[in-house]
């Protein structure tokens, strides 16, 4: 679908019209919550290119203060961040400049071809998604799990969350958490669901889903 938006020159439209529904939404979830309901942040993914794009900043904060909704309740997962490793500036202001208004960032599939420790460092961003195809090869080459572990513990040591994606059965969880891995993405946790217009009820079958897989897991 994306790449048909994009051919038919509707990508940055498409790109708009997700913000738009998604802070319409997380509005229509603040506003209805219950007192006990703690809501999570809200995660859109954007291209590095796109973000760069002062229409597209400006059109972020307009929607913001369209839903009177605060940068903090936003997270943007950036991929193709590699593509700026070697002019990273307009990425780096960019990214800072939204993180004034509160807005966390998460790189979304980093590596293994493209992976710089030192762009990662001048970004301002909270977490790393590792590309699912460094999990993938540690199915063929074992010493992938050395090369992993390096790679949270540097990314700790520059306070940046490693996140593992692509995580498709329950014992793959108990190897990534070895590695060093702070959370967990994939189908062993549940498969996607559409929100729902009640916060409560869409937190509650997601909880649900979490608690069977688990049960699956202790019984395997």
């Amino acid at each position: 679908m994306l790449r048909i938006a994009r051919h038919a020159g509707l990508d940055e439209e498409l790109d708009i019209w997700v913000l738009r529904r998604s802070c319409a939404l997380l509005s229509h979830w603040l506003a209805t919550r219950k007192g006990d309901d703690t809501l999570l942040p809200l995660s859109l993914n954007i291209t590095a290119s796109r973000l760069i794009e002062t229409e597209y900043m400006d059109a972020l904060r307009r929607v913001l203060r369209l839903y009177r909704l605060k940068g903090d309740c936003l997270r943007l997962d950036v991929s193709g961040v590699e593509s700026f490793s070697a002019t990273p500036e307009p990425l780096v202001l960019a990214m800072k400049s939204l993180a004034n208004d509160g807005i966390s960032f998460c790189v979304d599939r980093f590596g293994p071809e493209h992976d710089s420790l030192r762009l990662l460092s001048m970004l301002s961003i909270t977490s790393v998604k590792l590309h699912p195809r460094w999990i993938s090869l540690l199915q063929t080459d074992p010493r992938q799990a050395r090369l992993l572990k390096a790679w949270t513990a540097a990314l700790h040591m520059l306070e940046i969350s490693a996140v593992a994606v692509g995580i498709e059965h329950s014992r793959q969880r108990q190897t990534m958490m070895d590695l060093g891995f702070d959370q967990l993405q994939g189908y062993a946790f549940g498969e996607p669901m559409a929100p729902e217009e009640d916060y409560g009820k869409w937190l509650s079958k997601v909880e649900t889903s979490l608690e069977q897989h688990a049960g699956d897991s202790a019984a395997s």
